[in-house]
């Protein structure tokens, strides 16, 4: 049973004035630390492209991703962006705006340097961008 389905039976049984205020109050803790839908399906976009920069990931992946920003000289934005920036595309259409790249693209430049451990480490790399309010850095 997935996560989200034991979340959503627990605050069904919130409801329930039978049960005791510890189970309840358990409950409660358990249904406030689950992140928001849009926050979970963010941190689902930039694992995507996080194991793509660490060589982690499918042919098809790779032929879609858009190529790194090469920076020609040193300069204030380039000293605190992260070293795998790619190049943002240019959707002609809203449909293309809102699919996978140039929505993704965006907010995985946002990123702190500080979110992507040395070595490929895909649960840290989730754990550090889970602590970033991503909804606000996405829009």
């Amino acid at each position: 049973m997935s996560g989200v389905v034991v979340v959503n039976l627990l605050s069904i049984f919130l409801t329930e004035s039978s049960l005791k205020p510890s189970v309840q109050s358990t409950i409660q803790n358990l249904t406030n630390s689950v992140q928001s839908l849009s926050h979970r399906r963010l941190v689902a976009d930039l694992s995507i492209f996080y194991r793509y920069f660490r060589g982690h990931c499918s042919q098809e992946i790779k032929n879609i991703i858009p190529d790194p920003v090469r920076r020609v000289r040193t300069t204030r934005s380039s000293t605190y962006s992260h070293p795998f920036q790619v190049t943002l595309p240019n959707p002609r259409t809203l449909s293309h705006k809102a699919s996978f790249i140039p929505r993704t693209s965006p907010l995985w430049n946002s990123l702190p340097p500080t979110t992507s451990p040395e070595s490929y480490n895909l649960s840290s790399f989730e754990s550090n961008i889970n602590k970033l309010d991503l909804v606000s850095l996405s829009t």
